[in-house]
């Protein structure tokens, strides 16, 4: 005699099962991203971290996963959703670091650093970007003078992102100053060309007030739409093992940008921001950052020397930052910052460790502090 099982019942337990199977995929999920076979965050592998604790360096490269990329309003231009985790905080403004007045109050001198993800911080805590190391320093240097110093870095940012978000958004907070720390992921449009004809469409919101829209080329592909939740990591893991570096292959060679084009759009971007600055009566200081391979200084171990395209390209930004000098306050070519150190500096091709920001920091603070220091005593 059979004993028939209700539907009601087949369906509990294949919901059950179903539950198992997923909660155990997510678990190796979990497994894996703070596993030493992970390749999330391949910088954990750098000599830089060998006195780092393990989980803290884990830390670091997990919550990089985490943060949740947004958007400014009315544009393709990335920001973060606020969000605070052990290593990282993102403002309401959807910048990295602690909030701030929008409203500038009278005695607050501000500095904002735009750039890519070297400026933003990837691979160390907030305190030890280099805004973060340049806060200490001016707040060591005088308690009494209130110094704000912002990063306003993002990921993967090049000259047309960086002057959007200068126009658009940092304006309207009154800085006094604003650097620019950058160069490589303008070099990288080379390889990357894809997202740098996404990005040279955006138009000024403020001007238009309307949505952007991209006349150019169709956004095939754009790794925004995919959230990083924290409390579901499955799908992450997936897309950054097999699907990532799939897509990035398949657009690298489907576009074409030569130099000459890369090297005087970034000109004209950031002339056209050292002007209207000079017309607020706002400092500039426009940096190329340092890389591995981009002099004679040896590459040392977790380093890896920067490809052929950018050697070739580097020159001609420099060429470009000083043509820039007639408009900006400050050009500074940052090329051979770390050629007399025979160790470790870089976590892979371009981020620093702390001692890397550290030289960095300390390198612009020194630069600028005359300049800051006539500011607030002439006020």
């Amino acid at each position: 005699m059979s004993v028939q099982v209700s539907f009601k019942k087949q369906f509990t337990v294949y919901f059950i099962f179903i539950i198992i199977v997923l909660s155990a995929v997510e678990l190796s999920a979990r497994i894996y991203e703070y596993s030493p076979v992970s390749t999330q965050c391949q910088f954990t592998d750098s000599p830089i971290f060998e006195k780092t604790d393990y989980f803290l360096m884990k830390q670091i490269c997990i919550d990089h996963n985490y943060i949740k990329y947004s958007t400014f309003p009315n544009s393709g231009v990335t920001s973060f959703e606020p969000n605070t985790t052990d290593t990282i905080n993102i403002n309401s403004v959807g910048l990295r670091g602690s909030e701030f007045d929008k409203e500038k109050p009278d005695n607050t001198y501000r500095i904002f650093m735009v750039g890519g993800s070297s400026t933003f911080g990837t691979g160390v805590t907030d305190e030890n970007t280099i805004t973060g190391i340049m806060q200490k320093l001016f707040e060591n240097f005088n308690p009494e003078w209130d110094i704000e110093v912002i990063n306003a870095g993002i990921p993967g940012a090049e000259s047309f992102r960086e002057t959007w978000l200068i126009r658009n958004i940092l304006f309207e907070y009154e800085p006094n100053f604003i650097i620019n720390f950058g160069g490589f992921n303008e070099a990288k449009m080379v390889t990357e060309v894809f997202e740098r004809e996404v990005n040279r469409s955006y138009l000024d919101y403020n001007i238009t007030n309307e949505p952007i829209e991209n006349e150019n080329i169709e956004s095939e592909f754009n790794p925004l739409k995919f959230k990083n939740y924290s409390f579901y990591r499955t799908p992450f893991v997936i897309y950054d093992i097999v699907i990532k570096d799939l897509k990035q292959k398949e657009f690298k060679n489907k576009y074409e940008l030569d130099n000459d084009k890369i090297v005087s759009e970034y000109y004209e971007n950031w002339r056209d921001i050292c002007q209207s600055s000079a017309k607020k009566n706002i400092h500039t200081m426009i940096i190329l950052q340092a890389g591995p391979g981009l002099t004679d200084r040896n590459i040392f171990d977790g380093e890896i020397k920067v490809t052929e395209d950018i050697e070739i390209i580097y020159p001609l930004l420099n060429t470009a930052l000083n043509e820039l000098a007639k408009d900006c306050s400050i050009t500074e070519d940052y090329r051979t910052i770390f050629d007399d150190i025979s160790h470790p500096i870089y976590i892979d091709e371009i981020h620093m460790g702390k001692e890397g920001n550290e030289i960095i920091a300390e390198k612009i603070y020194e630069k600028i502090l005359p300049i800051i220091t006539k500011d607030i005593l002439k006020t």
